[in-house]
């Protein structure tokens, strides 16, 4: 038996889609055309119109008039039209998966210039540091002491150590004439004396005015100790 393309009371598709693109609900296209109840459904179903809204009604009855007018419904789909719409949506696909690959190659290239950027900075910085090192060594004092705290053996030349030169001068050596010069005395009039005489002796040889200061210090400290002013 032939399965009816259009209910007994003459509603077709086109008729549907007009009512509903002008507002009306299943419900009322139902009453009016004498249907039975929920009859209208099992047609929009077939029709293929389940969901259909106005303005969904109103593109249909724009885009396809003479598949409206039709009561035999929907046009059938070919293959053609399958292949067709595969093709597009392969094609969307393959724009996206281009477009994500444009992206992350633009985001790559912006990394490795920011890392460019930072490498450059880091060698500036490095070279900023070394030159103030430089800098730093070529500013530093040089001690003329040789103070080593006590119980710290330093090594060094044996001259340096028994005899070094600034101590030297002359046909005396410093050290025989701190003896000399100490003897009666001890405590601090025995240190100072010997230690401004130990910078008076080699400032010439040695440490310069540097040492001339350090002598006066001593000397200072001598008078304080001896009672003076």
């Amino acid at each position: 038996m032939r399965e009816k393309d259009a209910p007994a009371c003459g509603l077709t598709r086109k008729d549907l889609l007009e009512a509903i693109a002008a507002g009306e609900t299943l419900s009322s296209i139902e009453r009016a055309w004498g249907m039975k109840y929920n009859t209208i459904h099992n047609w929009v179903k077939k029709w293929g119109l389940k969901g259909i809204t106005p303005d969904r009604a109103q593109e249909l009855l724009e885009q396809n008039s003479d598949a409206v007018e039709s009561p035999a419904g929907p046009a059938p789909v070919t293959v053609e039209d399958v292949a067709s719409r595969i093709i597009a949506a392969e094609a969307e696909r393959t724009k996206e998966k281009d477009d994500e690959i444009d992206r992350l190659r633009s985001e790559l290239e912006k990394a490795t210039d920011e890392i460019k950027a930072l490498s450059v900075e880091k060698e500036k910085a490095t070279a900023t540091i070394s030159d103030l090192n430089t800098q730093l060594e070529e500013a530093r004092p040089v001690s003329n002491e040789s103070d080593e705290p006590a119980g710290i053996v330093v090594e060094k030349n044996d001259s340096m150590v028994d005899h070094p030169a600034h101590y030297n001068a002359g046909h005396i050596e410093c050290i025989d004439a701190i003896e000399a010069a100490t003897t009666g005395l001890s405590g601090v009039h025995a240190f100072n004396t010997g230690t401004a005489i130990k910078y008076l002796w080699r400032w010439s040889h040695k440490g310069g005015i540097e040492d001339l200061q350090k002598a006066r210090w001593y000397i200072d400290r001598l008078i304080a100790a001896a009672g003076g002013a």
